[in-house]
């Protein structure tokens, strides 16, 4: 019998030694030995064992929910087999694997164990004790035991039970040698397999997965105890990270032979403890890996090397090869035109350049420049340049730039010049100059200048807009200088006066704020053939001084004046008023509408000849006191003061 007992303990210590129950020993040539050199630079972790599937040719399950597969990864392994590239990958992460067959299994780990002394349990790993005569004594009132035909006889739970059980003791039992550890902790819930042989009952735990001396995720098992009729022997084997003394088990009165084996433990746990509290194994349930086939594609997530410098003659026809696409570059220069991962230097080419990534530097082109990310320098090109995110730097080409997102710094281009929005939730604001032949758009904030032959587009402008026909934008601190300017959050007010020179004068002004705005003017004086007169013109102003009821608003305009009978007078003959206006609200909360009066400085130059004066002259001078009257044979200046009064709304 003892040498049966011997003989099982040796079995079971090679079984929970051998290779094929580890992560870290595997066979040699197999998946886990494999070679390969991988980058990674912020890669979600999902992106990653897809490179690392691919890359090795071996199949990696995991659960998509059980697992965080959006976690950062930033890794760079040279010529490493993968079982030292998945534990530096997993390490920290919370993730245990285990290789079954030729696949890969990643699963959640379960919480450390927090170890006792190293030296302790490197002793105890190291030491197999067997304890060949355990003496099992009777106490005095103890029930009979099982086999000695009176007493009911214990129960032996099922090996293949989802809930295995372990009956109480009725004896007592030795305590443990003192050379054994115990563990602070709470002792680790075991799993239990029953095998009986030839009327002995062995009872051996397996671990969920094999576990090796330097995994950190391994995860804990349960013990059961299982009997057998009078005369039977229990051996326990117990996993590697938790030792569970003898349990005891029924035998005769002569006595019962336990022997326990074992392997790699941090720590004992008394049997006496374990007796007097029976452990109900609680299963935990994980989602079941999710095949391979079935997850969603995803790109994989290249790796990126660096040259110092490169030279090719069209796309991968270079000295970067097949790499051209993986490869930031700090000298590149292409013949006709090239493909890199980014440049951190100069880079040329005589008809485009494709970068994938970004651009930290000089990018010249005779005719594209095309950037997938960001830019940090100069752009150039005879045609266009295009960045895919955004830009801190100068973008200057013959037609036009294109930036997807804000672009901080300058773009000028022949045509025009387009700068994105800034993401939800990011500041954007950065100085930016926008400088096109026929119009800018920003779709994000300008703090500069937008300066274009037809029209600017921007959201909010901190700066100036200027431009030769019409301002768009949502809101202007600063000035909007453009025959029409349209800001959704600016200053819009219609004015109606009468004055001694016009008996009817509308004024519609437009501006990014009341600090600066523009205006269009139409005047008319109606009378007989001799004496009638009107005008259309455009002015600039500002409301220097404003609260709720009062205002004061210096306006200039030009007018030119018709006098013709009929027609228009094709000669010079401007009016040039300053105005200096005070408003009023006659509501006491104030408000949009405003009575408003002031003084007005008229000076009129011109050219057109009066045949009542017979000489060069106008109508608009008819009863006024001239302050200033200066002219030749050709033209002529007048000036005098008048007034002005009427309403604003």
């Amino acid at each position: 019998m003892r040498h049966r007992i011997c003989l099982a303990t040796a079995v079971l210590c090679a079984l929970a030694g051998s290779p094929s129950a580890t992560n870290a020993q595997v066979r040699p040539g197999s998946v886990m030995e494999r070679k390969v050199t991988v980058t990674f630079n912020q890669a979600p972790l999902e992106s990653v064992l897809r490179t690392l599937r691919r890359q090795y040719g071996v199949r990696i399950s995991y659960s998509n929910t059980a697992l965080d597969l959006q976690q950062p990864v930033t890794l760079s392994v040279q010529n490493q087999p993968l079982r030292a590239v998945l534990n530096e990958l997993l390490r920290d992460k919370n993730i245990g694997y285990e290789l079954v067959g030729d696949q890969v299994v990643l699963h959640r780990a379960q919480p450390k164990v927090r170890a006792v002394d190293k030296a302790a349990a490197a002793t105890v790993a190291a030491t197999t004790t067997t304890v060949s005569k355990a003496t099992v004594d009777r106490a005095p009132n103890a029930a009979p035991l099982p086999g000695t035909g009176t007493g009911p006889k214990p129960t032996v739970a099922p090996a293949e039970s989802s809930k295995p059980h372990v009956q109480e003791a009725r004896v007592p039992v030795r305590e443990a040698p003192k050379n054994k550890v115990t563990p602070k902790s709470n002792p680790v819930k075991p799993t239990t397999a029953a095998t009986k042989s030839k009327g002995v009952a062995v009872v051996s735990s397996k671990p969920n997965s094999a576990p090796t001396s330097d995994r950190k995720d391994a995860k804990p098992t349960e013990a059961s105890v299982a009997s057998g009729a009078k005369g039977s022997t229990a051996t326990a084997e117990t996993p590697s990270q938790a030792q569970l003394g003898p349990v005891a088990a029924p035998a005769d009165e002569a006595g019962a032979t336990a022997s326990t084996s074992t392997s790699t433990p941090p720590a004992i746990v008394p049997t006496d403890s374990v007796a007097r509290n029976p452990v109900q194994p609680t299963p935990t349930t994980e989602p079941a890996a999710k095949p391979e086939e079935d997850q969603e594609p995803e790109a994989p997530t290249r790796p990126t090397y660096t040259k110092t410098a490169q030279i090719s003659f069209l796309g991968p026809l270079g000295s970067n090869g097949l790499r051209s696409g993986q490869t930031v570059n700090t000298f590149s220069l292409n013949v006709l035109g090239g493909y890199s991962a980014g440049v951190d230097g100069v880079e040329a080419a005589g008809l485009f350049n494709v970068s994938r990534d970004s651009v930290t530097g000089l990018q010249v082109a005779g005719l594209a420049n095309v950037v997938g990310k960001r830019l940090q320098g100069y752009q150039g090109a005879g045609l266009a340049n295009v960045l895919g995110g955004s830009g801190e730097g100068w973008q200057s080409a013959g037609l036009f730039n294109v930036a997807t997102r804000p672009m901080a710094g300058a773009q000028t281009a022949g045509l025009f010049n387009y700068s994105g929005p800034a993401k939800t939730g990011t500041a954007d604001g950065e100085f930016l100059v926008q400088a096109g032949g026929l119009f800018n758009v920003s779709l994000g904030e300008v703090r500069g200048v937008q300066a274009a032959g037809l029209f600017n587009v921007a959201r909010n402008v901190r700066g100036v807009q200027l431009a030769g026909l019409l301002n768009i934008a949502d809101s202007v601190n600063g000035v909007s200088l453009a025959p029409l300017n349209l800001v959704r959050h600016g200053y819009h007010r219609l004015e109606l006066t009468n004055s001694e020179t016009w008996l009817a004068q509308a004024n519609l002004k437009l501006g990014g704020s009341p600090h600066f705005y523009t205006f269009f003017t139409g005047a008319i004086q109606p009378g007989s053939a001799s004496k009638r007169r009107w005008g259309l013109g455009y002015g600039v102003g500002s409301e220097v001084l404003a609260s709720h009821r009062f205002s004061f608003t210096l306006d200039a305009v030009a007018v030119q004046v018709s006098e013709e009978p009929n027609g228009w007078t094709d000669y010079l003959n401007l009016q040039n008023q300053f105005r200096l206006l005070m408003g009023y609200s006659p509501f006491r909360a104030g408000g949009r509408v405003r009575v408003v009066a002031g003084p007005v400085l008229s000076i009129l130059v011109t050219q057109r000849y009066d045949a009542e004066l017979g000489g060069i002259g106008s109508g608009l001078t008819e009863g006024r006191t001239l302050l200033l009257d200066e002219g030749n044979a050709s033209s002529r200046v007048l000036g005098w003061v008048g007034y002005t009064t009427g309403i604003r709304f």
